[in-house]
């Protein structure tokens, strides 16, 4: 039995995947298209703070209530929306205050999820794990084992949960 392995950001692995795979996909894709099959139990998520998905500020003062133009990162559609809902009902900013860019030379803010939000440590910043947890009290998840086939996910989901509690 052999598989073709898919190295790309989870925004990009749902238009890559065939019928029968399966990926680490982002959680917001299952609400858009209900076509796929989740396997609950594994994935990506956090309680608080997540270190890895934040809203850098480009200069001291700004924050969630003034910032007006934010840079997106177009590697996670999930983080997007987690900071659009954030923004939006969280920190209560109408739609027209704010500006959702995807190429900007100096934005206010910029969101940066995985290793690349390193680069940027030192720099003012909201990690959207911390201000969901603080604002619902709950978990978020930002992916999860997907595929389009419930018996591929049947057959694989005690595999992907055996393996990670051996990670754990």
């Amino acid at each position: 039995l052999t598989h073709e392995i898919y190295r790309d950001v989870p925004a990009r692995l749902v238009r890559l995947a065939r019928p029968d795979d399966i990926i680490l996909g982002p959680i917001v894709e299952a609400f858009q298209n209900p076509g796929w099959y989740l396997l609950d139990g594994v994935g990506i998520g956090s309680h608080g703070a997540v270190e890895t998905v934040k809203l850098f500020f480009n200069k001291d003062g700004l924050t969630p209530y003034n910032v007006k133009t934010i840079k997106v990162d177009s590697d996670s559609i999930t983080s997007q929306a987690l900071l659009r809902i954030l923004l939006l009902c969280h920190y209560e900013r109408a739609p027209a205050s704010l500006a959702f860019v995807k190429t900007h030379s100096r934005p206010e803010a910029f969101l940066k999820i995985g290793d690349k939000a390193w680069d940027f440590s030192e720099q003012p910043a909201l990690d959207l794990g911390q201000a969901w947890t603080q604002w619902t009290g709950l978990p978020f998840v930002y992916a999860c084992w997907m595929t389009r086939s419930q018996a591929v996910g049947q057959k694989l989901k005690k595999v992907l949960l055996t393996q990670a509690q051996k990670n754990l």
